[in-house]
């Protein structure tokens, strides 16, 4: 099989990761359509390479090197949403970014949806790490469905809320070899006293995150989940010291010790080395075991992932 036209050769990848950070995909194929990705995957299927789907990349980082297999990142009819207001859902491409839904639900009047309004990355990526800021604003709270690919077997098929088996920021899909292709939410409750109230809603949230949080865009957002104890994980990496500590042009954040930033030269070993020494000052102070949400690539990603 020849290489087929929505696929392009050793395509730089750092401009598709929040953090700038990433060498080249060896395939790199941005779909546009469902038939592009039929294409796309069964070039893969025939050359026995695994796919990657990238979404927004607020969550991912790329290794400096050739990634070795068909790097997928959803555009077009991915990107579109839609409103069912008579069956009180709405429906939307993997590829939307979720603050553009989370906005699109607050100029409509939908209430308890603010957090969407605030996390940065792709639908597609939300649903499957359980996105959210929250237990009790996270995308299980809303989600009805969702619309997966197998690339192997290049099928679709349809998976209900039940069998995505949520949890804090994970799914069955963090295991599964699929690609999210759209989602189907619930809409909330519009009563007529949160007319107004939910931009205002999103506004507030983000002035709260704004006021902690790093202002460098050379990001992944959160390093790490929080842990089952008493604290948040930047509470414990701030005193264990790291605030500021550097791998190279890789920094742990003066303003939020859970977030690391890219000074503007780093390279993904560098900030590999400064995650591994959060994990170890951590665990040595503590006695805690930090899991990333940074999700690594290749050698996290299963085939067909969708990080955020």
């Amino acid at each position: 099989m020849t290489v087929p036209g929505c696929i392009a050769e050793h395509h730089p990848l750092s401009a598709y990761a929040a953090i700038g950070i990433g060498g080249r995909a060896r395939y790199f194929a941005a779909v546009a359509s469902m038939h592009d990705l039929q294409q796309a995957a069964s070039f893969a299927r025939e050359r026995q390479l695994p796919v990657y789907v990238l979404g927004r990349g607020s969550n991912v980082l790329i290794q400096d090197d050739v990634v070795q297999g068909v790097v997928v990142v959803l555009s077009g009819a991915f990107k579109e949403m839609s409103f069912q207001p008579g069956i009180g859902t709405v429906t939307t491409g993997a590829g939307v970014p979720l603050i553009k839904l989370g906005a699109a639900l607050a100029r409509r009047g939908y209430a308890g949806c603010a957090y969407m309004g605030v996390i940065p990355g792709s639908v597609g990526g939300a649903v499957r790490m359980n996105a959210g800021t929250g237990p009790e604003q996270e995308i299980a709270c809303h989600l009805m469905r969702v619309r997966v690919f197998d690339p192997v077997r290049i099928e679709e098929s349809w998976l209900e809320k039940g069998q995505l088996q949520f949890s804090y920021r994970q799914s069955i899909l963090s295991r599964m070899p699929r690609i999210v292709l759209e989602a189907i939410f619930r809409l909330p409750d519009q009563p007529e006293s949160v007319q107004g109230q939910a931009l205002a809603d999103i506004k507030a949230l983000f002035a709260r995150r704004r006021a902690v949080q790093p202002h460098s865009r050379q990001t992944f957002g959160s390093t790490f989940k929080n842990p089952a104890a008493e604290h948040a994980a930047g509470w414990y990496l701030e005193r264990a010291g790291m605030k500021g500590m550097r791998c190279g042009g890789a920094m742990v954040s003066p303003e939020h010790a859970n977030w690391i930033i890219n000074t503007g030269c780093a390279r993904s070993d560098e900030v590999k080395e400064l995650i591994e020494k959060c994990q170890a000052r951590v665990l040595e102070k503590f006695s805690i075991v930090l899991e990333r949400e940074v999700v690594y690539v290749p050698e996290d990603m299963g085939t067909a992932l969708n990080p955020r």
